[in-house]
This record gives structure tokens, sequence and C-alpha cells, in this order.
């Protein structure tokens, strides 16, 4: 196996959840995990060249509603689709609401790819988000029939991990 896949540990970031509905949810972990605040983003992805999106390796876009909060130092991500074909709208029709993915804030976004790349997995999903100075990458691997959850890799610039960082803590980026 490679040093990216055996090290990923230090570069844990977020846990997500696919739910129905948004305001519900939100309610929920606020009550039972303590949350204290969720900042919530409407994304449209591949919806303009800014925003490449990809779906089972073809063009794609994809409309999802995200909350993000913080956990003790970890980020908690909420998603509710809002377009019926997409790898979180798949989830809530073969799986239904719950545990999507964990996601790892790697340093370098490329080679970590490729490492998965090298280890048989190809991204189910992959996109990018590139608006004024904030960059964001990210790729999701299913990692299910190892007994996990899909994985999410991302990286994003300064301007970027500030913006996520803001909306989870509620403070401006």
């Amino acid at each position: 196996m490679s040093a990216v896949l055996e090290g990923l540990a230090p570069y844990f970031y977020q846990v997500a959840y696919v739910i129905p509905d948004l305001e519900k949810a939100m309610k929920w972990y606020k009550r039972v995990f303590g949350v204290k605040h969720f900042g919530i983003l409407e994304a449209e992805m591949g919806s303009t060249p800014e925003a490449p999106f990809f779906y089972r390796g073809r063009p794609a876009r994809a409309s999802i509603t995200l909350a993000l909060g913080d956990l003790n130092g970890t980020e908690i991500e909420l998603i509710q689709p809002r377009s019926p074909d997409s790898l979180w709208a798949e989830h809530l029709k073969t799986a239904g609401p719950g545990l999507h993915h964990i996601c790892f804030m790697v340093p370098e976004f490329e080679p970590a790819v490729a490492e998965f790349r090298n280890n048989g997995y190809e991204p189910a999903i992959q996109g990018s988000n590139r608006n004024g100075e904030l960059q964001v990458e990210f790729a999701y691997f299913d990692c299910r029939a190892q007994g996990a959850s899909y994985v999410e890799l991302i990286w994003a610039n300064e301007v970027g991990r500030a913006f996520m960082r803001g909306l989870r803590l509620g403070q401006p980026a």
C-alpha cells in the first residue's frame, strides 16, 4: 500500500451525512450532538467552467444544499441533494439517510488522487470550484467494499480553507 493511503490519518477533516430534510437534520444534530452552528451553502456543480464536475467519469451537473458545522474541531457536513441524478441522491435511494463519506484535507491533490487510482480506485465524482481567489478540488472514492464509506479527498488553498472554516464556525471568511 502506498504512503498516501497509509498516511491519511493526519489529514482527517470531515464526516458527512446525506439527509432528505436539512432543517430537520440540523435541529437533531444541534440537540443530540451539540453542534452550535451550521453554515448553509447552495452548491451547483458543473454549472460553469470554474466549477467542472464529473459523475462516474462523465461531465455532469448536480445541485445540493449543504450545511457545515463544527463537532469539537472536526467538520460535520449535512448534504441534501436537490438533483435526482447524483451520488448523494443515489445514496438516499439505495441506502437511505446516514453516513455517506469521510473526508481528508490533503496537502497535494493530484498525488493523493493518483495513489487511489494506482490502488484500483476511480473517482465516483470529481470536481473543483475556482471562484476568484478561492480554489477547491475534490474527489470521492467508493471504499464500501472494504467495509468503509465513500472517502473524499479535498484540497483547498488558504482562501478556500478560510471560507469553509468561517462557514462552519459562523465567522466571515
